[in-house]
């Protein structure tokens, strides 16, 4: 875990910047509030996180749920883009003509997939 000490200057943390410096278990703690803005040069000052959150942080490191995510984005994608297909079944199957409703859902669709 790297801690960011208080009147840690702005040029030392240029490490921040580039990720390949960092191991994948290194843990940055900083309070971004606090520093002052990349041009003044100042000194930049952090006032210590709780240690309740430095532990939380730490315990939830690991936690990834990106491929939740994905999988529940390309499941309601199926499942928008069968709605749109049944829809378009229906009106083919009543006769009804396509409206400009349904050639903007088609051109939703082909656009977000």
């Amino acid at each position: 875990m790297t801690h960011i000490n208080p009147g840690t200057s702005i040029a030392e943390l240029n490490f921040l910047r580039s990720p390949q410096d960092c191991s994948s278990n290194t843990i940055i703690l900083v309070d971004t509030y606090n520093f002052p803005p990349l041009s003044t040069g100042k000194k930049a000052s952090m006032d210590s996180l709780p240690q309740p959150e430095i532990d939380y942080q730490t315990a939830h490191f690991g936690d990834d749920l990106s491929t939740t995510l994905i999988v529940i984005s390309n499941l309601f994608t199926a499942v928008a883009v069968l709605l749109l297909l049944a829809r378009l079944v229906s009106r083919n199957m009543v006769g009804a003509p396509l409206g400009w409703d349904d050639y903007l859902a088609c051109a939703t669709a082909v656009r977000f997939l």
